[in-house]
């Protein structure tokens, strides 16, 4: 921001000297000695040419030159100059660095690029906050600040597969499946073991509306299912996949072998009875 602040002013200086130098009083100065010089040339060329006219056209011919080249340069060149040059210069300077600035700060998003700014610093106190689960929730509007923070952050530090997941998880949740998608998938790139960043690209598939986006997601929860059988969040991530699909039976396998992993005390038990209730009224719907 500084950089481009002096870059305009730079600018705006040099614009400046282009437009008004022309006018300065050296210009008039070099008009004036011009004039005189044209002024003498002339008396030469008359004194060689006026040997056949009378004293009276003579003195005619050598008062409108004088009027000409002589007697129109000191009012302008000095009196004038003096009176409203300085000032003339000093208001079209302020005007055109007014309209300079003002162009600038419409056009250049300048404001836009303060909150920027402003969302960076804030960046690690919102992390902090996503992180501490008993702290208070973040709005949509701060899960979208640090969207752009984590973003911002990344294109400094592209090899932090922390950060790419949770910015998927955040586009998730802001439900962006397509930019979760991208960011679950630079996360598999660096570490193809991590399984939140398998688990989150699984999630992203499922959610696309691209019908291959969702088969893929298909094999990889099956390769998943066979190493992880006893992992929740596989399982839960396949039983949503079969309710979506109207696969009641396997939906609600999956839930039940989730409440005998889950703790008797888990909140997360009465969740999953009400969705095992809600698929089998489906399946009974289904069947009639």
């Amino acid at each position: 921001m500084m950089a481009a602040f002096i870059v305009m002013f730079v600018l705006l200086l040099a614009t400046v000297g282009l437009l008004f130098y022309p006018w300065s009083g050296r210009q008039r100065v070099d008009r004036n000695t011009m004039n005189h010089m044209i002024y003498r040339v002339r008396m030469q060329e008359l004194g060689e040419d006026l040997s056949a006219i009378d004293e009276t056209q003579q003195q005619k011919l050598v008062d409108e030159l004088r009027l000409n080249l002589l007697e129109d340069l000191p009012e302008s060149a000095e009196t004038a100059g003096k009176r409203g040059g300085v000032w003339v210069y000093i208001l079209g300077a302020a005007t055109l660095t007014l309209l300079t600035v003002g162009v600038f700060v419409r056009t250049g998003s300048v404001t836009r690029v303060m909150e920027w700014q402003q969302v960076v610093e804030q960046t690690p106190q919102l992390v902090q906050r996503v992180m501490d689960s008993q702290g208070k929730p973040l709005s949509r509007e701060e899960l979208f600040r640090l969207a752009l923070g984590l973003r911002t952050r990344l294109q400094q530090y592209p090899q932090n597969t922390v950060s790419w997941i949770m910015l998927g998880r955040l586009q998730m949740v802001l439900n962006n499946p397509g930019e979760a998608l991208q960011a679950f998938d630079k996360a598999r790139g660096l570490a193809p073991q991590n399984p939140e960043a398998q688990l989150g690209y699984v999630e992203a598939l499922l959610h696309s509306s691209d019908p291959n986006d969702n088969r893929e997601a298909q094999q990889l929860l099956d390769s998943l299912l066979k190493t992880n059988h006893d992992d929740v969040r596989v399982l839960s991530l396949v039983a949503f996949n079969a309710f979506e699909h109207q696969h009641y039976d396997k939906a609600i396998g999956a839930w039940q072998l989730m409440l005998q992993l889950l703790p008797a005390d888990d909140p997360q038990r009465i969740i999953l009875l009400r969705s095992i209730e809600q698929a089998k009224k489906e399946q009974a719907a289904t069947l009639k």
